[in-house]
């Protein structure tokens, strides 16, 4: 009996397929699944094999092996062989194996991965493989069954992919997946609700472009070609990871934004990942807005600064030092203290400061509104509409938006001298004695209530200072000092 082509098993069939067909799919499913199917081939492989020795016949081959739809596997010294009908076609049954040519099987350790396991079949260009352990084989791989496998996994990737891409578009967090060239490919729609990003405009620029930095015009090739780009901390972190391929986390740039009306400067904070694309290498950042953060950070700084000089040791220097350090907080021209002291006339109500362009402009004001020669660190004037205006308030902090509203006495001398807006924060309101921080500013509405927040927050300190004995001993002494002048300029 003659063996014939008829015994050609299942695993035969994938090779009557259109092979160009079948490298291409392989080609791209290889493509597609690098780094995406985790699983082995011992996962997927079958025990429909039979091991032979050589000095069986081809007979025992037929009814052992082909005709149970068994792959024949015959060890030839160190290597394992494949027998295939194609090899005993036309062979008599007693002849021995050791007797036919075979071919060398393509052998696979158990624990390789579909990948890998596509890329080497690929390669030796074989339909099936050998799976071994320790040398043995334990089962086989079919090329075919395997794509079945891997292309039914994929839809199922797709699947996941789709539900992925869905959630990381609607996720909370701002994410920019970007190219090797620091292009968008991808991004969260968090982008578009936090920084105003439209995908449509966004997708296909670099970063700085898509983020609408000001120094992506300093070149007329874009973002990472200007000169500031060189230390920009964003584009150097993600060719870093690009480069290295290791994640770089918790990083911080201060980015120059282009808006409507101008340029604001905004603090962020990222971490970079490499990211698996089929574009090649890519990278996932995220973004994060601290720009308010960082602000709070440097005004909590300034406060404890601000504290730290009205709290120095001598009297007079803590407070100009207090005031000097209180603008960086609280904008202002004109800065003092306004003191009203139970005198023999009643109360009295003084001018009082360390800070010297705080008499070169105010005196001049005050001499014309109250007809006096004002003294450095004692200007008096005795009838304070500020102190009216709190003692309406009963104590409580009056902003003064324009004083071209005129809606105080001496408003209009306060114009001629360019004083516009004025902040009035007492400090001590008691029955004898009443301290209130003045600050003035030659722009109009220059205070709102976050400056009285501010002040809160700095009040205490300087409290304290106004009600150390030394403070209200000078003050006693200028006002006897006041008390005796006025005495006799009436005489």
């Amino acid at each position: 009996m003659l063996i014939s082509i008829a015994y050609t098993s299942n695993w035969m069939r994938w090779v009557c397929a259109n092979a160009v067909e079948q490298l291409q799919l392989l080609d791209m499913i290889a493509i597609s699944c690098r780094g995406a199917v985790p699983m082995i081939v011992s996962s997927i492989m079958e025990n429909n094999f039979i091991i032979l020795s050589e000095e069986d016949t081809i007979g025992t081959t037929v009814r052992k092996g082909f005709e149970a739809g068994a792959v024949v596997i015959v060890p030839r010294g160190d290597e394992l062989h494949i027998l295939t009908p194609n090899h005993i076609a036309g062979m008599p049954e007693t002849r021995h194996i050791m007797d036919v040519p075979s071919q060398t099987a393509l052998v696979l350790h158990k624990d390789t991965s579909l990948e890998e396991a596509l890329l080497k079949m690929d390669e030796a260009n074989e339909c099936i493989a050998v799976v071994v352990e320790a040398g043995r084989p334990v089962g086989i791989v079919e090329r075919w069954a395997l794509l079945k496998h891997i292309v039914e996994e994929l839809r199922h990737g797709r699947e996941l992919a789709e539900q992925l891409a869905a959630i990381f578009r609607a996720s909370p967090i701002p994410i920019l997946v970007l190219d090797d060239e620091r292009r968008v490919l991808e991004m969260s729609n968090a982008l578009e609700t936090e920084f105003g990003l439209q995908r449509e405009s966004a997708i296909g620029k670099r970063s700085g472009e898509a983020l609408r930095c000001l120094h992506s015009l300093d070149d007329p090739r874009g973002c990472g070609f200007g000169p500031h780009c060189q230390t920009c901390q964003i584009r150097n972190t993600v060719l870093e990871v690009i480069d290295t391929g290791k994640p770089l986390l918790g990083r911080e740039a201060t980015v120059p934004v282009r808006v409507d009306d101008g340029v604001t400067h905004k603090v962020f904070r990222f971490s970079v990942a490499p990211f698996r694309h089929d574009a090649g290498r890519a990278v996932i950042m995220t973004l994060e807005d601290i720009t308010i953060e960082k602000q709070m950070e440097e005004r909590e700084a300034l406060i404890a600064e601000t504290n730290r000089a009205f709290a120095g040791s001598k009297l007079g220097e803590g407070i100009q030092k207090g005031l000097e350090a209180l603008r960086k907080l609280v904008p202002y021209e004109v800065a003092g203290l306004l003191v009203w002291e139970l005198g023999m006339d009643g109360f009295m109500s003084r001018a009082f400061s360390w800070m010297p362009d705080f008499h070169e402009q105010v005196k001049a004001m005050f001499s014309e509104l109250f007809d006096t020669d004002g003294e450095p660190g004692l200007i008096p004037f005795g009838a304070c509409s500020f102190a009216d205006a709190l003692m309406e308030a009963d104590g409580e902090p009056i902003i003064i938006g324009d004083s071209a509203e005129r809606r105080y006495w001496g408003d209009e001398i306060r114009i001629k001298h360019g004083i516009r807006s004025t902040l009035l924060y007492p400090l001590l309101w008691e029955e004898e004695h009443k301290v209130a921080l003045i600050m003035q500013s030659r722009e109009p509405n220059a205070y709102d209530d976050e400056h009285i927040r501010l002040l809160e927050r700095i009040a205490p300190v300087l409290r304290a200072v106004v009600e150390r004995e030394q403070l209200f001993h000078e003050l006693k002494e200028l006002n006897a000092t006041l008390e005796k002048r006025v005495r006799q300029r009436t005489i």
